[in-house]
């Protein structure tokens, strides 16, 4: 009786803690974004692409990036951000720009020319594709 017990309390438990995560994190689906980066050690802008991997709180999301900068070795990075449309509707505004969801936040990018120097970026991202 007691093993049953115990069995139907860890069933229980195990059906109900994605349910409860889910408010707090979830993986995202395939997406892919443009951005804009300010490389703040050198100075410059840079293009890159990246996809969000990660959502907390349906508002800050965990990032993947690549970047080209001009005259320089391809970067790649994690970064973490904020989706500002999901920001105006948290607090109870319309986003009017529906093809359009921007997104800001800080990325730590590495080289990949094999000496690994990390530098702090800003990105910026509006053009957003979703699978």
């Amino acid at each position: 009786m007691l093993k049953r017990l115990v069995l139907a309390i860890a069933l229980i438990f195990s059906a109900s803690t994605p349910a409860i995560s889910a408010d707090i994190f979830s993986l995202n689906s395939l997406n892919l974004q443009g951005d804009v980066l300010y490389l703040i050690n050198e100075g410059e802008f840079a293009v890159g692409a990246g996809t969000n991997i990660a959502t907390f709180f349906d508002v800050a999301e965990l990032r993947a990036e690549l970047v080209t900068p001009e005259d320089a070795p391809v970067k790649g990075g994690l970064g973490i951000g904020v989706n500002i449309v999901k920001i105006v509707s948290k607090i109870g505004g319309n986003w009017l720009i529906e093809t359009m969801n921007p997104s800001i936040g800080i990325v730590v990018l590495g080289n990949f020319s094999g000496d690994v120097e990390l530098e702090p970026a800003a990105y910026i991202s509006a053009i957003n594709w979703q699978h």
